[in-house]
């Protein structure tokens, strides 16, 4: 531990130090070329910010510095460097290389046990409420949150990325942390025909699997006599297939050796994955401009997103039963946990050996299969009418429509390892066993359990709005007034089955009762040798029987005969209960009005920016029901049943908010602006967040008395909004030859934060004589908690290098670090002894970030090398395996426990070559995690922080052409 955290503290300087001679090369010897004509910034942003068609990554990074400079607000962007060429493979993957943007790089929020290559999880300067546009339009994946899953969405559709990082009254609403517009072509962008694609291949090395990717646009335009048309059409697939291996540590669980408290592992989980996606894209836009003051435009944006992995994993697990065996060799680290023992064993009564006391290991050996899609169509139109000079008039009319589905499988066997042993001490765990033997033997496996996983998705909005904007004149302090409104509906249906979990014949049934793997058809099993797993970094006992993936992939049929079989019972698809759907109703109508002003002669330097205020009210409905207790109870003596049931609940709200805002900005030079932006922000809880749905439970001892009531983690219908006091301001200096550097400071205080707490709540009880009667449930959910504050400073630039003697006269760097501090009220964490954890972070909240990127640009060669850091940063309080309540058989101690998992510091060298065979053709190679770099993460806080998971994934390269005419 203590060596990782040194060599990315080195890391971290020599980024400090790259960026200090950046800034150094980009404003030393341009200080005296201040020279030159002050631009007028009392205009429309927009009109600049529409130009973004260009050729090269010179020209790319040069065009993404002028939308900054002339942006009315502090933003950043990226602009592709040739049409259909972002420079990163996916969108997230672009957001993260931006100053102040950090991505994570797993499946789903708060499951940090399943590694995603490609990158999710945006956050902007600490905060994940981010807002989602397209073309400056809400745009969302209906998947329980509010945005747009950028991981989803074709980059090769992209024209340029924007964040905008401070509030404008024109501006949707919708996200504190900041807002994202992905920014596509439109026909009047080129002057006439132009037709662009790309063909690529791309190649994982650890999954040793290729595949093809390409893109395709045409646009024209035409003069009639009925005015100038335009048309474009653009359409993308791309396909991947990675690996990711895991090895995994169960918490730590306290019990006293030798009159020692020590800590012992649960056990050690290792995984390897396979990850198969397909992501298609299509673009469509029309434009026709009938005079020359009338627009009229039409667009329609779909994209799906097919995904599929196969994980085969071993589960070698006793929770707070597992001991090192009274004759074991061990080893301990300084805060008292095991790191070392050469038979780590299971303290219980087994059933098959009929034996209380120190038994071998069990293990649990899982095939899993998931599949799920996501498509997401934008289609909107509207007009932009300007009847006179100083009036422009535009209304858009806009209709989103979302879904998504998905399905796991898992099919389990068990077995016992003898012998086991574990090793930490060198970060990474080396797992081996004496019993390799019995591992190969299938006689030796019998058929544990299956469970499936079910969601459905569909979110829909239909939105209307109008702007306009009039200029009042080129002099005196007001120059233009903007106002508008904006009329949205939007339902949201989600739907979760959650894990249904069926025993076949668990290993407590006893031998009698077990159905063992070599009683059924072979092709039910397989062996697994984990070939080069973790790229031999670590060691594991042996190969190991699992299911086989095809009984798994015909669920439930298969499965269906096998549980006949065993059980003399059918498993069919689980179906949802009415407490597992979510159906949910916003209405939205808002208002804003602004004003633009100017000044140029009468303060300290020359001014402009704008004041406004948007207001917003929301109508909110929920539909959802609450699952009664229906368990086995002793009630009066006798062993009986509880009423069950389920409890409508239903209901609405309504809220009005007033978001202020002011944006101001001052030439100190030609080239020197200072920014000040004041406002507020409003971010709405997620619709899971918000979720009526949830499932009561009489807490019960082992002889079904009752000896409480709980609730399973459910939402809160009544949650309110999040919103945010935001103070920025940043200093740019904008050079002639594209050169750019800044230093900005922000400030958030968010009101109404959401976290994560229990709460008392009284519900009618069906008791067994079918009388009811109020009891008190301790239900864990969201609430809004006290204030939360992220600060914290960017600082970045790029340069090319021009001064230098040829052929050196073509290297550029850009440069961006970051610094967020956060407090905020917790979630719900507890340590290794079951004591309150209190003062963590936000989730997903890196403290250090950074980004260093070498360029280089000279005849027909680009080249870029790119790489990414950030700290460790929060990823879930509650997380699958981390959770719980537990009894230690051996010693008496019982205790909840809700490990905090974070992610430990993190980077990743990406890098691309391009040659320009002529003015029509580029071919190209890149590279992603050239320095194969492992995940890690890590459980618990302070003297009781040990690891949890550590990840290997591709080196990932593409190789193709462009052309373009």
């Amino acid at each position: 531990m203590a060596k990782s955290v040194g060599r990315q503290s080195y890391g971290l300087l020599g980024g400090v130090s790259l960026f200090a001679i950046l800034v150094t090369a980009t404003i030393g010897p341009a200080w005296a070329q201040q020279a030159g004509q002050a631009e007028s910034q009392s205009g429309s942003a927009d009109d600049g910010l529409q130009e973004i068609v260009v050729t090269g990554m010179r020209k790319s990074v040069e065009a993404a510095a002028a939308r900054k400079e002339k942006a009315e607000q502090i933003i950043d962007s990226v602009v592709a460097d040739d049409i259909g060429k972002l420079p990163d493979a996916s969108v997230t993957e672009v957001l993260q290389r931006i100053s102040g943007v950090t991505i994570s790089h797993y499946a789903a929020a708060g499951d940090p046990d399943h590694y995603s290559a490609e990158g999710s999880g945006v956050a902007i300067r600490g905060l994940s409420q981010v807002n989602s546009l397209l073309n400056g339009h809400e745009s969302f994946s209906a998947s329980n949150g509010r945005a747009l899953s950028f991981e989803d969405v074709p980059p090769e559709l992209m024209a340029a990325v924007d964040v905008y990082k401070s509030q404008s009254a024109n501006l949707i609403e919708g996200g504190i942390g900041g807002t994202v517009d992905l920014r596509t072509h439109m026909p009047f962008d080129f002057d006439g025909e132009k037709i662009a694609g790309s063909l690529k291949g791309n190649y994982g090395d650890f999954a040793k699997t290729a595949n093809p990717e390409g893109s395709l646009m045409y646009s024209n335009t035409w003069e009639t006599p009925y005015g100038r048309f335009g048309a474009l059409f653009d359409v993308s697939y791309s396909h991947i297939t990675t690996r990711s291996d895991t090895i995994q540590v169960e918490p730590y669980f306290p019990q006293t050796i030798d009159g020692e408290k020590v800590y012992i592992p649960g056990g050690v989980d290792w995984r390897s994955t396979t990850f198969d996606r397909k992501r298609t894209g299509m673009y469509g836009a029309l434009q026709w401009e009938p005079t020359s003051d009338l627009e009229f435009h039409v667009r329609a944006f779909r994209s799906r997103y097919d995904n599929q992995w196969t994980e085969y994993g071993a589960l070698v697990q006793n929770g707070a039963d597992a001991t090192p065996a009274s004759d074991a060799t061990n080893i301990y680290n300084s805060n008292g946990a095991l790191v070392y023992t050469s038979d780590l064993r299971a303290y219980n009564w087994d059933a098959i050996t009929q034996n209380y006391g120190e038994n071998p290991m069990v293990a649990v050996t899982d095939t899993a299969v998931q599949k799920g899609h996501s498509v997401t169509g934008d289609y909107s139109g509207g007009f932009t009418w300007t009847p006179t000079n100083d009036l422009k008039i535009s209304s858009d009319l806009q209709f989103v429509d979302s879904n998504a589905a998905s399905t796991r499988y898992d099919l389990y066997l068990w077995s016992y390892i003898p012998g086991f042993s574990l090793d930490t001490r060198s970060g990474i765990p080396k797992i081996s066993s004496t019993s390799t033997s019995s591992a190969t033997n299938a006689s030796n496996y019998g058929w544990y359990a299956t469970m499936d996983h079910r969601e459905e998705h569909v979110g829909r909005e239909l939105a209307w709005n109008t702007d306009a904007e009039y200029k009042v004149g080129e002099s005196g302090w007001l120059r233009a007034i903007t106002g508008g409104v904006r009329l949205t509906r939007r339902t949201e249906m989600d739907a979760d089955s959650g894990y249904n979990w069926t025993a076949l014949t668990p290993y407590w049934n006893g031998s009698s009762a077990a159905t063992y793997a070599s009683t059924t058809p072979s092709s039910y099993i397989t062996l697994n040798n984990f070939s080069n797993f973790f790229r031999g970094m670590t060691t594991l006992p042996s190969a190991l029987y699992f299911p086989s993936v095809s009984m798994v992939e015909c669920y439930p049929e298969c499965l269906s005969s096998l549980q006949k079989e065993i059980t003399g019972n059918t498993v069919s698809a689980s179906s949802f209960k009415p407490y597992q759907r979510n159906n949910q109703t916003e209405t939205t109508e808002t208002a804003y009005v602004m004003a633009k002003f100017a000044d140029d002669t009468h303060l300290f330097a020359p001014m402009s920016g704008s004041i406004g205020v948007r207001m917003v009210g929301n109508q909110h409905k929920y539909d959802g029901y609450v699952d009664m207790p229906d368990q086995e109870v002793v009630w009066n003596g006798s062993e009986a049943y509880l009423g069950g049931g389920y409890e409508k609940r239903t209901g609405s709200s309504a809220d009005f908010n007033v978001l202020p805002s002011l944006n101001v900005q001052f030439l100190l030079t030609p080239q020197i602006h200072w920014r000040i932006a004041l406002g507020q922000a409003l971010n709405r809880p997620s619709f899971s967040q918000m979720n009526p749905g949830t499932q009561l439970s009489a807490v019960t001892d082992s002889t079904h008395n009752i000896t409480g009531w709980a609730g399973a983690y459910g939402g809160n219908p009544n949650l309110k909004a999040e919103k945010s006091d935001q103070a920025d301001t940043s200093l740019e200096w904008y050079g002639n030859d594209g050169s750019e550097a800044h230093l900005a400071l922000f400030y958030k205080a968010v009101h109404n934060y959401i976290t994560t707490g229990v709460f008392s709540e009284n519900y009618n009880v069906t008791m067994p004589d079918g009388s009811t009667q109020s009891e008190t449930f301790q239900v864990t959910e969201p609430f809004n908690g006290s204030l939360a504050i992220a600060k914290g400073f960017e600082i970045g630039g790029q340069k090319f290098f021009d001064f230098l003697p040829h052929p050196f006269d073509g290297f550029g760097l850009q440069a961006n670090f970051t610094y967020v501090y956060s407090k905020a009220p917790s979630d719900i964490a507890y340590d290794m002894d079951g004591k309150a954890i209190t003062g963590l972070p936000m989730d997903g909240m890196s403290r250090y970030s950074y980004n260093l990127i070498g360029m280089y640009e000279k005849g027909p060669y680009s080249l870029r090398l790119a790489y990414n850091w950030r700290s460790k940063y929060l990823l879930a309080t509650t997380a699958n395996g981390t959770t719980g309540s537990t009894t230690i058989t051996a010693h008496g101690i019982q205790y909840a426990y809700a490990l905090p998992v974070f992610n430990d510091d993190y980077g990743q060298l990406d890098g691309s070559i391009e040659y320009k065979i002529d003015d029509h053709f580029t071919v190209s190679f890149e590279a992603t995690n050239l320095t194969d770099a492992v995940t890690h993460t890590v459980m618990g806080v302070g003297s009781q922080e040990e690891g949890r998971s550590w990840f290997v994934n591709d080196r990932r390269y593409m190789m193709g052409i462009r052309f373009a005419y």
